[in-house]
C-alpha cells in the first residue's frame, strides 16, 4: 500500500520529521590542482558519462577567485523501511528526491559541492475518484483499500515483504536532466539491477494500475479518506517548505550515504581529500590527524575503535 502521510515530528530531530526543501549538504575538497583544471576534470566526468551537455555545464565566474556551475540531480529510493512514532517500523513509499548540485571552485585548489533546493516525487495509489491510498478496479470513492489489479498486487507484495523482513536500502543515482541515470554503472553491483527492476515494476503499476507519481505541488488535487486534517496538513507542508516522504530517518539511512558517495567520487577524480562536511552550515564530519571523522564524539570513538573509513 502506497501510504502517503504528512506526519510532523514533535522535535526537529525526530526520525519521522520531514526535511526542509532549503536544507543544504556540502563538502569542501582540497586538491593540488588549479581552478581551471578542476573545472575541466569535473565537467569531463559528466560529459563522458553522458550526464550533461556543454550547455548545461555553463560556468559562472563571479571574480578572479570564484567560479561555479549548477546541475540538477535526483536520487531514487524504492519502498523502504521507516520509523514512526515510538520507533514503530513502517514502510515509506517509493520516492525520487530532486535537488540542485552546485560545484564551486577557487584559486586555492578547493572544490565546494553543495546539494540544496530539494523536492520529491512520491509513488501513490489513487482510485478512479481521486482518493489517495486507495486502489482502482473496485467501487472507488475511497472504498478499495487492498489491490485488485495484478500490477498493484506486485507493489503491495513488495510492501509486505519489506514490512516483514525490514530489508536494507541500496544506492541509485538518477540524473534529472533528460532522465539519464547511472543505474547501469557496473561497480554499483547487483543491487542496482534490483532497483532498476523495482522502478520498472512501479512504472508498470502507473501504466496499468493505480499508481501515480505526485509532488507537493499537486498533492492538494487529491483527496484522503477519513482524514479531516488533510487540507491543514497539506497547507502546513507547503508553507513550511517540507519534502514529502523524505524524513530524517530516510535521509540518514539512505540519502546521506549517496551524497557522501558523490563527495568521495569527486575527491578521487581530482586526487583530493575531503576537508569537512556540513549539514545546514553545521560541521558533521571533520579532519583529525589526516582522517575524516564524525564530529559527534560518541560516534567518533566508535569509528576510531573499529577503524571505520569514511
Amino acid at each position: 500500500m502506497q501510504f502517503i502521510t504528512l506526519m510532523l515530528g514533535n522535535k526537529p530531530s525526530a526520525p519521522y520529521q520531514p526535511i526542509n526543501s532549503d536544507r543544504s549538504y556540502s563538502a569542501i575538497i582540497n586538491t593540488k590542482l588549479k581552478k581551471e583544471e578542476l573545472i575541466s576534470k569535473t565537467k569531463e566526468l559528466f560529459l563522458e558519462e553522458g550526464l550533461a551537455d556543454s550547455a548545461q555545464l555553463s560556468t559562472v565566474t563571479y571574480d578572479e577567485n570564484l567560479s561555479e556551475y549548477k546541475l540538477r540531480f535526483g536520487f531514487k529510493n524504492g519502498q523502504s523501511k521507516s520509523k514512526g512514532m515510538m520507533g514503530i517500523t513502517g514502510v515509506s513509499p517509493a520516492v525520487i528526491l530532486y535537488f540542485d548540485a552546485i560545484f564551486s571552485f577557487n584559486n586555492f585548489g578547493q572544490i565546494k559541492i553543495t546539494f540544496i533546493h530539494f523536492d520529491s516525487y512520491v509513488l501513490a495509489n489513487i482510485d478512479e475518484s481521486g482518493y489517495l491510498s486507495c486502489y482502482k478496479g473496485g467501487k472507488s470513492n475511497g472504498k478499495v483499500s487492498e489491490p485488485i489489479l495484478p500490477t498493484d498486487t506486485a507493489v503491495w507484495n513488495e510492501y509486505q515483504t519489506i514490512l516483514i523482513t525490514e530489508s536494507m536500502f541500496g544506492k541509485a543515482l538518477l540524473w534529472a536532466n533528460g532522465g539519464i541515470d547511472m543505474l547501469n554503472k557496473a561497480k554499483r553491483g547487483d543491487f542496482l539491477k534490483n532497483l532498476k527492476s523495482k522502478f520498472e515494476m512501479y512504472q508498470d503499476a502507473c501504466q496499468n494500475g493505480s499508481c501515480v507519481w505526485i509532488s507537493k505541488a499537486d498533492i492538494s488535487n487529491y483527496k484522503m479518506k477519513n482524514n479531516k486534517y488533510w487540507d491543514e496538513q497539506v497547507a502546513k507542508f507547503k508553507s513550511d517548505q517540507l519534502v514529502i516522504s523524505v524524513d530524517n530517518y530516510r535521509w540518514e539511512n539512505y540519502f546521506e550515504l549517496n551524497f557522501n558517495y558523490i563527495f568521495k567520487e569527486i575527491a578521487n577524480l581530482v586526487s583530493g581529500k575531503i576537508e569537512g562536511i556540513a549539514l545546514d552550515g553545521n560541521i558533521t564530519y571533520d579532519t583529525l590527524e589526516g582522517k575524516l571523522l564524525p564530529v559527534d564524539l560518541k560516534e567518533r570513538k566508535i569509528w576510531q575503535k573499529k577503524n571505520i573509513e569514511f
